[in-house]
C-alpha cells in the first residue's frame, strides 16, 4: 500500500505511513459522502482492498494502530466487538 506523511490532525503533526494513513482516508471519504451508511469496518477495508478472509486479522491490526494513532475513533464505543464500525477523529 502507498504511503503518506506528515499528516496533521487533533492539532498534531505526525509521520504516518502506509495502511493506516489509507484507512483514515477511506473512513474520511466514506463519513463525507453517506455519514449513515458508510462507516469503516474491518469488512468493509478488506472488501475496498481485496483483502481475503484470511487476513482479517492483519486489517484488524491496521485499524487498532489507527485508532491508537489517533486517526479514527469508533462510532459506537459500546458496540461489540464484532460490530464496532469507524469514523474520522473529527467526526
Amino acid at each position: 500500500m502507498p504511503s503518506a506523511t506528515g499528516s496533521t490532525h487533533g492539532g498534531q503533526t505526525s509521520s504516518v505511513n502506509g495502511p493506516t494513513a489509507i484507512l483514515r482516508d477511506f473512513a474520511i471519504r466514506g463519513y463525507v459522502l453517506d455519514k449513515e451508511r458508510l462507516k469503516l469496518t474491518n469488512a468493509s477495508l478488506r472488501a475496498r482492498f481485496g483483502v481475503g478472509e484470511k487476513n482479517k486479522a492483519a486489517v484488524s491490526r491496521y485499524i487498532r494502530e489507527a485508532v491508537k494513532g489517533g486517526m479514527i475513533k469508533p462510532f459506537d464505543e459500546d458496540a461489540a466487538r464484532k460490530m464496532m464500525k469507524y469514523v474520522p477523529f473529527w467526526a
